[in-house]
């Protein structure tokens, strides 16, 4: 489970030699260098990702007496990677001012970072962390913690909206909610731009700003993952642990037979593409 989310190809140094690389689906075939060899075996495993049992059910309850909700994630940001902390900071800003415009809106926060204090090192943060509290004061905002599903908190509200081009928003996506991201990195290379149909990812916070709106009028088009559901995970389910784990309890059965790491390594890929009906890559 090499990481959850290729926007772009990898450079060689951040894709070691695997003797076995476990992929979501097999659209991270066309961000990875399959042909180069790197890897013995590309097997597709699906996601293992669900919702969690926590209990929400008060926080629902705020949100069901609300017109309109999202759930927002963002992601990393520093200024030696591709997302900076002034665009997560915009992007803040953006959908604080659309909250506080529209005050039968709500949402939930889901950071990556952790709770609201996190987002005092940010470019306004001290500005973004006091309206976020003016919103949790009102009930119209709550911060998850950060430990929780993506698919706990999307099942929450009406839309997720995501920072970037955002693994999160996907594991909504894949578990059937709408997500809208807004690409602010530009991968304008992925597979997403290819359909001319899409209506989740967004180059532009005008763009995300205007389907946000389009959403809570109705529009149940915008966020729309399902065309995308099988490439992301593979076997549209969320039983990749038990396929693992299988394949795991293949290598140390085989273990036991022989010390030959070749024939170890064959036996189990061989079991592991005929019990899930996958082809060989």
């Amino acid at each position: 489970f090499h990481w959850s989310n290729y926007p772009f190809r990898m450079k060689p140094s951040h894709l070691f030699p695997f003797h076995v690389f476990f992929e979501w689906g097999r659209i991270f075939e066309k961000f990875l260098p399959v042909e180069d060899g790197i890897c013995d075996y590309w097997l597709p495993s699906g996601l293992w990702i669900y919702k969690d049992e926590d209990d929400l059910s008060e926080i629902e309850k705020r949100l069901k007496g609300l017109e309109f909700t999202f759930a927002i994630f963002d992601s990393s940001a520093a200024h030696n990677v591709h997302q900076t902390p002034s665009a997560l900071s915009r992007f803040y800003l953006l959908l604080l001012d659309l909250l506080e415009k529209n005050v039968s809106w709500g949402a939930v926060v889901k950071s990556k970072s952790g709770g609201i204090d996190s987002l005092l090192a940010l470019p306004n943060g001290h500005d973004i962390a006091r309206r976020f509290r003016s919103l949790m004061e009102a009930n119209r905002v709550f911060f998850l913690k950060s430990r929780l599903s993506p698919a706990t908190a999307a099942a929450l509200t009406d839309v997720s909206v995501c920072f970037g081009l955002n693994s999160a928003g996907i594991v909504a996506g894949v578990h059937g909610h709408k997500a809208l991201h807004w690409d602010c990195s530009g991968w304008l290379k992925h597979p997403f731009y290819n359909d001319p149909g899409q209506k989740f990812i967004f180059k532009t916070l005008d763009d995300l700003e205007n389907a946000i709106i389009r959403a809570s009028e109705g529009d149940s088009s915008i966020g729309d993952f399902s065309k995308w559901r099988q490439p992301f995970n593979h076997f549209d389910d969320f039983n990749a642990d038990k396929r693992v784990g299988a394949f795991v309890q293949d290598i140390m059965d085989m273990s036991l037979k022989t010390d030959k790491a070749r024939d170890i390594l064959d036996f189990a890929a061989k079991r592991y593409i005929e019990r899930n009906g996958i082809s060989v890559v």
